[in-house]
Parts: C-alpha cells; structure tokens; sequence
C-alpha cells in the first residue's frame, strides 16, 4: 500500500494497493497524476514491519 496523505490534516487523498510482490515504487507511479502541484512528496518507512506499522496507525486515527 502506498497513500498520498495530506500533512497538515493527515486526510488520505489517494492509494494504491497490490500484492507485497510489487514494488512501492510500482504503486507510487499510480499517484503521480493525484500529486498537487507545488508539492513535496516523502516515502518514509524503508523495513516492511515499520511500514506496516505506520501504515496500520494512519488507518486507525
């Protein structure tokens, strides 16, 4: 799972999901054309068990 998540609201404007055999790389492509302009983008967490935890905390709040 990759999200595009607003920093200041913490909303999720947009995701892309797939198998864990696709690359986050793969999936982030999927939100390029969602990206507002002047923007920044971050991919944060790099060992999968932080990304799931990051992740699972995003989803729950």
């Amino acid at each position: 799972m990759v999200c595009l998540m607003e920093l200041s609201s913490h909303l999720i404007n947009a995701s892309a999901f797939d198998s864990e055999n696709v690359s986050e790389m793969r999936l982030a492509g999927k939100l390029t054309e969602k990206v507002p302009d002047n923007s920044i983008t971050l991919l944060r967490s790099r060992l999968p068990e932080l990304v799931r935890q990051e992740l699972w905390g995003v989803l729950l709040t």
